[in-house]
């Protein structure tokens, strides 16, 4: 704690070089945070980011963007999948209501939104 009777204070200052394209990412980034009404962020949320994206190596993160798409990308899919299916299915014999009901809790659609919520009526249609 900095008070009066405090005579000295040590300071350690690091320099680093950045390149061009990192430096010109992160200032795109704060630009597009500090324009952004809708959901703003604080500083600190802001020097994370920055400290994540400057300190992790590019491939990683490279890396770890590709799975992340390729995960959303499968997902979405066996989603898909899922829907098709339970859309052909003509009986419910054999399903049991514990797994109709985590069915349709798992999308459930958020409260107050006027999208279309036609992804929830789909989960908890029950085919005839």
């Amino acid at each position: 704690m900095v008070d009066a009777s405090v005579e000295q204070v040590s300071l350690k200052l690091v320099i680093q070089p950045m390149s061009m394209m990192k430096l010109n990412i992160l200032m795109t980034l704060e630009q597009v945070w500090a324009d952004n009404p809708v959901m703003p962020i604080s500083d600190d949320e802001i020097e994370q980011v920055k400290r994540t994206l400057i300190e992790t190596n590019p491939w990683l993160l490279g890396l770890t963007t590709v799975v992340s798409l390729a995960h959303t990308v499968l997902d979405m899919l066996a989603f898909k999948s899922d829907i098709t299916h339970w859309r052909s299915v003509k009986s419910m014999e054999g399903v049991s209501v514990r797994s109709m009901f985590w069915k349709v809790k798992i999308f459930p659609a958020p409260r107050g939104t006027r999208g279309n919520n036609s992804l929830l009526r789909t989960q908890a249609r029950t085919p005839r």
